[in-house]
């Protein structure tokens, strides 16, 4: 026998097992290697529409802009850094849509369906394994005037005066103040009135970021559709200090809500939990102004309290946070201690942001979650746990019941 022949086929049967590792696409799936075949999906998403090798996911809902009415079967397809990732998603019939195994980035998300205006939202995933849910859209009806006039007032957050000589800048889409891309459709500078106005602006929603001198920059949703007014947003002053804490609530011109209240339960310096709310005067001068004192210079307070109707704005400033437990709610104060609706969704349908500033001059913004209530649990809060998002809905009808 030739004493090469062992060595030759040995060589091709490493070869060939070496072969059997590897598929069309490369090395094989752990799934083709168990005997599984690869869906369209799955082998597009690795190789024709860009990676979804990550471990996060962005989920959101749409709604109806006329009505709040669950959309079902809009596309929606998200895009990081010019490449569109995965099969786009589509939303079921409660208007809920995701996609998972993302990795970091900005993601633009693109949403379509028949008979509605196309729109784009930013999304941004920043540490691996989140959920991300973003902002409810509300798409708008094609039957949209063509262009419209977007007006409002940018006020200060604590004492509620009007601002003149703000930057006002609209960007197409929605949360463009994230995006890694945008361009500005138009300026406009607040009057000694603190208003602003863009006219002709093409039917959409739009991202509104404001900049002026001894301010945070911020923005705000605005929409174009059939000259939408009072589209007002309050802005705030830098904290002075690292220990502050700033809770804004505001909900937009058109809200389905009418009265919402902040409270927040604080440790007081027993290390008893104390609820703050509109309900109390405990030294202030009036509306607005109450506060619970820990001692000098060292309070929290409710600087604004809001109860005429959509926009509003409602306040809460921690001067220094202290040891212990913080829990902050929104009280839909019409639909809960008025109407005592428990099956309401006002509150859930009503646009409201939670904007929270601490140790940063871009706040953490949460939204609504889905489900019928009037008390929305927005979030907790510990110096060792920071922010921690809670996001549960049911019903209070008593103010003070919240805590």
């Amino acid at each position: 026998m030739n004493r090469f022949l062992p060595l030759v086929l040995v060589t091709l049967v490493l070869f060939l097992s070496s072969c059997s590792e590897r598929s069309e696409y490369g090395k094989k799936s752990d799934y083709e290697k168990l005997g599984a075949v690869a869906t369209e999906t799955e082998t597009e998403t690795e190789t024709g529409t860009g990676s979804a090798t990550g471990s996060g996911t962005i989920k959101g809902n749409v709604v109806s802009y006329i009505g709040n009415n669950f959309l079902t079967g809009v596309s929606v397809s998200y895009d990081l850094s010019a490449t569109i990732v995965g099969n786009a998603a589509t939303t079921d019939s409660s208007g809920d849509f995701k996609k998972s195994s993302l990795e970091t980035g900005t993601y633009t998300l693109s949403y379509s369906k028949d008979q509605y205006v196309d729109e784009i939202q930013a999304a941004t995933l920043e540490t691996e394994n989140p959920t991300l849910t973003v902002g409810t859209l509300r798409m708008l009806p094609n039957n949209c005037s063509s262009t419209s006039t977007i007006s409002g007032k940018i006020r200060d957050a604590v004492s509620g005066a009007v601002l003149e000589d703000v930057v006002v800048s609209i960007y197409r889409g929605v949360n463009m103040g994230a995006a890694p891309w945008k361009s500005i459709v138009d300026t406009d500078n607040t009057s000694n009135a603190g208003a602003y106005s863009f006219s002709s602006v093409a039917k959409g929603w739009y991202t509104a970021k404001t900049e002026i001198d001894g301010y945070y920059d911020s923005t705000f949703s605005v929409v174009s559709c059939d000259n939408v007014t009072n589209q007002d947003s309050s802005i705030t002053q830098p904290l002075a200090s690292p220990d502050m804490m700033r809770i804004i609530l505001s909900w937009p011109s058109g809200s389905t809500a009418y009265d919402l209240d902040s409270h927040i339960s604080i440790p007081d310096n027993s290390s008893n939990p104390f609820h703050l709310n509109f309900l109390d005067n405990t030294g202030g001068n009036g509306q607005g102004d109450d506060y619970y004192v820990y001692g000098a210079g060292d309070n929290t307070t409710l600087d604004l309290d809001d109860q005429d109707g959509a926009p509003g704005t409602e306040t809460i400033t921690i001067t220094n946070v202290k040891s212990g437990n913080y829990s902050y709610s929104v009280h839909d104060y019409t639909n809960g201690y008025s109407k005592d609706n428990a099956s309401s969704t006002k509150l859930t349908n009503s646009s409201a942001t939670v904007s929270v500033y601490y140790k940063s001059s871009t706040p953490t913004i949460y939204y609504p979650p889905k489900g019928a209530g009037t008390h929305w649990t927005v979030f907790t809060f510990t110096i060792g746990s920071g922010l921690v998002p809670v996001g549960s809905m049911k019903h209070t009808k008593n103010p003070g019941d919240v805590y």
